[in-house]
Order: C-alpha cells, then structure tokens, then sequence
C-alpha cells in the first residue's frame, strides 16, 4: 500500500498533521459525541464528546436527578455503557424511581399507593426486575458519608478503566471539597479533565445554583469558578409554571405546553449557545419529554 507523503513528515515541523489526525478521527467515527435522548439538545449541544467535562446544573426540583435517571438508562439500551455516583439517596430510592419511569407511572413512588396496590406493585417489580438489575449494576451509592473529591476522582477512574463511556455524579455539590473551596475546585476540573482526555470519556457533573441567584447564568454556578470556566459545557434546567409556547423540532414549528426549559450557557462544542429548549417533564411517569428550541418572536410578528 503506497503511502502518503505526509506520513512522512513531522507533527513538530508540519503542525497541520494534528488536525489532519483529527479530522480523520471524526470521519472514521473515533471522535464522536454520545447522543443525548433528546435530537434538539443532540444537535445544538453534541457536548458528550471524548475528553469532555459537562455541567448540568438547575435549581431543586428541576428534574436533574430524574433527567440524568432517563439519560442512564438511554445510555444503556443504545450500547454505551455509562454510569452514576449518587451522592443523594439510597440505591433502593433511585431503583423505585426507575421503575416509575419504566412504568410510566409515578403512583409507584406513592408509599400509601404501595400499600393499597400491593398487586399491580408486584406485576410491575416482576415485569421490569431485569432491567432493574441492568440499570442497578451502574448505580453506585458511597458506602459512607462525606465523600471527597479525591474518592470521587478515583470512582471516575475506576469507572472509566472499566469501560465507561459517560460517567456521571450527581450532585457534585454534595461532596466534601476537605479545604479552601475555590482551590479545590480548581484541582477536581484539572484532575477530572486529565482523567476525560487520557481515558476519552465524558464526564458530567450535576451542580446548583448559589443561595442567592436569581437568574440561569454561568456566575449563578455553586462553588468555584472552575464549573464556568474550564469545563466545555454548561447546561442549565428551570422548572416553571406550564405555560404554551412556539417551539422548533424535528417536526417543525409547533406549539405546546413547556413546563422546564433548558438553558445552554455554554456550548464549545455546536451551535446553540445562548439557546434555550423548552421540555415538559410529567408528573405521570416522570419523565422528559423535548418540544423543541424555543423561539423568540417580535411583538406582532407573524409565525412564517
């Protein structure tokens, strides 16, 4: 096989060889983004990349835990293997929350609905306990409180030896930074960007907002600076009232009912910085459903 001249020659002397070797990467599919499960946030922020470090923050009662939930799960039916440190609530917690989702039905998260419905609880636990134990395997609860960030650097390593794709930890804010707050920080995001290049995983961190923000922006991020600045995505989620809005998907410009929305604060990776896409999370099944980007119109201007 003839080979090409520049194979000749040296990255050092001829540095357009290192985009050469990566564009040829992406063509060959070595350098791909995960799929989120929703097309919109998939095209606008193909974030889940090898190397990558993301950030999905959002106030309580966002979603952020049943969201990442959801993405588990996608992840695992699609063939990527994936995996979340749970900083909150026990492994039983967050199996009883799946198997509303797989259910469709968030009566199983009821405790006096358990109770008076022992039947239909069993039916459901008997019809999706293999799943539950898929899904269960790539959930990890600490074994104790307090965990550091070095424990949760060394989960990721863990994880990602073992053959993860995505890794997730969910709330980073729960973890004991053990010193000065802002220099820690500073030493996780290093660490863990190390960590994403040199095992090209994604890694997501779940975070809140400070005590006192008001709106969705990067300096409303809890913690040190290190989550805006030196990660190469930050997602946010809103919960709001159910309000009807015009939103862009796959199927075009459509109206709908959108009761969270999610702001991309930072996308080095696309095009949808600064966009927002409206989602309705159910109350039913507990789950998130995407509506599209959401468009902003003029007063008075006509839908084209």
């Amino acid at each position: 096989m003839e080979q090409h001249p520049l194979d000749h020659m040296n990255p050092a002397t001829h540095p357009a060889l290192y985009l050469k070797a990566r564009l040829d990467d992406i063509k060959t599919g070595d350098i791909s983004a995960v799929p989120w499960p929703w097309p919109s946030l998939t095209n606008l922020a193909p974030s889940l990349l090898p190397g990558k470090l993301i950030v999905v923050a959002g106030s309580p009662g966002a979603s952020k835990s049943f969201m990442m939930l959801q993405c588990l799960t996608f992840w695992l039916r699609e063939g990527y293997r994936a995996s979340a440190l749970m900083l909150e609530g026990s492994k039983a917690e967050h199996l009883q929350r799946l198997l509303s989702q797989f259910e469709g039905n968030s009566d199983m998260t009821d405790l006096r609905w358990i109770k008076d419905n022992p039947l239909l609880v069993d039916d459901a636990y008997n019809r999706h306990e293999e799943w539950m134990n898929e899904v269960g395997r790539f959930i990890q609860i600490p074994d104790m409180g307090n965990v550091t960030y070095y424990e949760i650097l060394y989960w990721i390593e863990t994880r990602a030896k073992a053959g993860d794709r995505v890794v997730i930890v969910d709330p980073i804010t729960a973890a004991s930074a053990d010193g000065n707050i802002w220099e820690k920080d500073r030493e996780l995001i290093s660490t863990a960007q190390q960590l994403a290049m040199k095992y090209r995983i994604s890694i997501i961190f779940v975070s809140h907002p400070k005590k006192d923000a008001v709106l969705p922006c990067l300096g409303s991020l809890a913690n040190g600076s290190a989550y805006q600045r030196h990660t190469q995505c930050v997602l946010w989620m809103e919960a709001q009232n159910s309000k009807m809005m015009l939103t862009a998907g796959t199927c075009g410009r459509t109206e709908g009912w959108v009761n969270r929305i999610m702001y991309l604060l930072k996308v080095t990776d696309g095009r949808g910085q600064g966009m927002m896409i409206g989602y309705r999370f159910d109350g039913g099944s507990l789950l998130l459903s995407e509506q599209g980007v959401i468009i902003k119109e003029k007063k008075g201007q006509k839908n084209e």
